[in-house]
């Protein structure tokens, strides 16, 4: 080994050892917080009673008797239906609400016909005002005590038509009609009187900036109201504190009442996998101190699992919270009755409580998992070098342009400490591209190390091609590592940011390998060979087959797939889980690594190995990206990569033998020599 290489290699480790630091730190830290908080749904309990006829209590005694201590209550929301609004804040109760511009419109005879609208006749209508008309004097106290908290009492007027129906005004409100009304106090205390901890879900409204300090007001009445360990934002206009159509932003004042300086500040709830304007501004300036929130959402749960309610759907519901809590950290997990008996929502409650225990979860009180905001400036630097001494290693496998090496080097060394000490703004950038290159360098230099490089210092045996296999799994390995050691920060374990351009890096490993296999004597001399081969319709249709298979592989890749999983999948999926505790990933273990042991084997008899390693690379870059995903537990990432390396070998085993048996009937003349 040249003094050069040598050179590169004490960098690639240098490199290692700091992302093995980090690494290490954050495994440390979510060993220490194996919390997981169960929320029931309110709205969906009042759904359940509804629809089976049974009393509220029933469903109430099972929740509170598996250990779920919380329910999750929305906050009363109008919603706009034609020509007015309506909102159900009770279930045998109809309250109207009018724009102020819509009765404007009405013409005086229409106002005459009606004591509520009569009574507005001359009355100053405004139009951006909203005018909800209560028959109940109880329920309009409650409504407008409500909507005083929320919206303050100088914007919200109580306007008295006879002694059983009131008018409430509420103040330039122009986008109010799709937001929310506060919450009632006394379902909160009748909730509580259950003994559960009510969890809030507010839903965003406009607010002015004249607005700010009743604003404010309101957060710290959530806070004191509910006293909650976390808040869950509701309904589609965003993050409170998001400006809706004619409000203002008051994002900053949602995120000062959010920090926790102690626990008497409620923790942000993020829900995973969907996207809701302003969850990535609010957890940028509560610096990603949150708790993932896993939940199923109100039509899914209706559509997909109340309709084929039964043994083993409750299964199913358990498996995936668990995939959450275990896969992705999720540490509220946001729960539904199925609109069966209460003997099978207990039977469901039960399965769910005992499984998160059995896996050595604790359930009920949650803290957010302490993560640091950005790099270390030595760890960053390491990392970033020792990326760029894997690259012009692979540079010194391919080439014998020692000095362009030592002259990249150089450079290299220059321009990223300049990036680290003296640009801080592109540190995140910076991390991203070091991931990327990563997850692209490693596998192609592990497949060159192994299959090109090595095999050129030793004599083919079966003892070789063990040690190329080795060499190719432990490479790609430093570069996992790596990936998960640049990305530590919390803004990606958190998942508000995501390993980039997955698609890109899944495809050009593959296409490297091909490139550099093809451009070598042999290879070039095998590809003459096959462009003079006479195809036959088979060879057609299995190339047709393979090419869809990889665009399908491609397709489906990625943080938002296009193609969704089927139905069958999910089930083999499901199996996996619930034998393995971590799945493998398909692209590893029935793809990659079988093929890169047909490679191994292929090499051994001195066969060509170029369609083989270019597909094999697809599953070592699958290798890398379970461990991009920095919200996965690092536990998981390690035995998920454990399960997909025993169990490729053993279809590799059985692909080698396949293959040899096809190949001696003449099929795969093909191939080459």
């Amino acid at each position: 080994m040249t003094s050069m290489r040598r050179i590169l290699l004490s960098g690639i480790v240098l490199g290692l050892i700091a992302a093995l630091v980090l690494s290490g730190q954050d495994y440390l830290q979510q060993q220490k917080h194996r919390q997981v908080l169960p929320v029931v749904d309110y709205d969906s309990v009042l759904e359940w009673s509804a629809a089976m006829g049974q009393d509220l209590d029933d469903m109430l005694w099972v929740i509170k008797n598996n250990n779920i201590d919380t329910i999750a209550m929305t906050e009363l929301e109008l919603a706009v239906e034609e020509n007015y609004i309506r909102g159900f804040f009770q279930q045998d109760e109809l309250v109207h609400a009018f724009l102020g511009l819509d009765i404007i419109k009405t013409n005086q005879a229409e106002l005459g016909s009606n004591s509520w609208l009569a009574y507005l006749a001359d009355y100053k209508v405004s139009p951006t005002n909203i005018y909800l008309y209560v028959a109940s004097r109880a329920r309009a106290e409650a409504l407008y005590a409500a909507g005083s908290k929320k919206y303050g009492e100088e914007r919200v007027k109580k306007l008295v038509v006879e002694s059983d129906k009131i008018i409430i005004e509420v103040m330039h409100s122009e986008a109010l009609p799709v937001n929310g009304f506060g919450f009632d106090a006394s379902l909160i205390a009748e909730i509580k009187g259950y003994g559960f901890k009510v969890l809030p879900r507010p839903v965003n409204a406009a607010y002015l900036t004249s607005d700010a300090v009743v604003f404010e007001s309101y957060l710290r009445y959530l806070s004191n109201e509910f006293n909650s360990e976390a808040i869950i934002f509701a309904g589609t206009e965003g993050i409170l504190g998001m400006p809706v159509k004619s409000g203002n932003n008051l994002l900053a004042v949602t995120a000062r009442n959010l920090r926790q300086q102690d626990s008497s500040h409620p923790l942000y709830g993020h829900i995973e996998m969907t996207t809701i304007d302003g969850d990535k501004k609010l957890a940028a300036l509560l610096d990603y101190n949150l708790a993932r929130v896993h939940s199923i959402g109100a039509n899914e749960w209706l559509e997909r699992y109340n309709a084929a309610a039964d043994e083993l759907t409750i299964n199913s519901v358990v498996e995936r919270f668990m995939l959450a809590v275990n896969d992705r950290s999720a540490h509220i997990i946001y729960l539904r009755p199925f609109l069966k008996s209460v003997d099978f929502n207990h039977k469901f409650f039960s399965s769910l409580t005992q499984r998160i225990e059995s896996r050595g979860y604790q359930l009920g009180a949650i803290t957010p998992v302490p993560s640091r905001t950005a790099l270390p400036l030595w760890a960053l630097l390491l990392i970033s070098l020792g990326l760029g001494c894997a690259l012009l290693l692979l540079l010194t496998m391919l080439t014998k342009a020692v000095r362009l090496t030592a002259v990249l080097l150089g450079l290299g060394v220059l321009a990223v400490t300049g990036i680290v000490f003296a640009l801080p703004s592109y540190h995140l950038l910076l991390q991203k591209l070091v991931a990327l290159t990563s997850a692209i360098v490693f596998p192609t230099l592990a497949i060159v190390w192994g299959f090109i490089w090595y095999s050129s210092k030793a004599a083919d045996n079966k003892i070789v091609a063990m040690k190329r296999l080795v060499i190719t799994i432990g490479v790609t390995f430093v570069g996992c590592i790596y990936v998960h050691g640049i990305l530590a920060t919390a803004e990606f374990m958190t998942a508000i940011s995501v390993f980039p351009m997955v698609k890109l890096a899944l495809l050009v490993p593959a296409l490297l390998v091909f490139a550099i296999m093809l451009f070598k004597n042999q290879a070039k001399n095998s590809i003459i060979k096959i462009l003079n081969i006479n195809i036959k319709v088979y060879h057609a249709v299995i190339a047709g087959i393979f090419i869809i298979a990889i665009g399908f592989l491609v397709i489906r890749s990625g943080n938002n797939p296009i193609i969704a999983v089927t139905s069958i999948e999910l089930k083999i999926r499901l199996w996996l889980q619930q034998v393995l505790i971590a799945r493998p990933r398909f692209k590893e273990f029935l793809i990659g690594y079988p093929l890169l042991i047909l490679a191994a084997w292929l090499g051994y008899k001195q066969r060509q190995t170029l369609i083989p390693l270019t597909i094999g690379a697809i599953g070592l870059t699958s290798f890398i990206n379970t461990f991009a995903h920095l919200h996965k537990p690092l536990w998981m990432a390690l035995l998920t990569s454990f399960n997909g390396i025993w169990s490729g070998t053993l279809v590799g085993i059985v692909l080698v033998a396949l293959f040899e048996l096809v190949e001696r009937s003449g099929l795969l003349s093909i191939w080459g020599d």
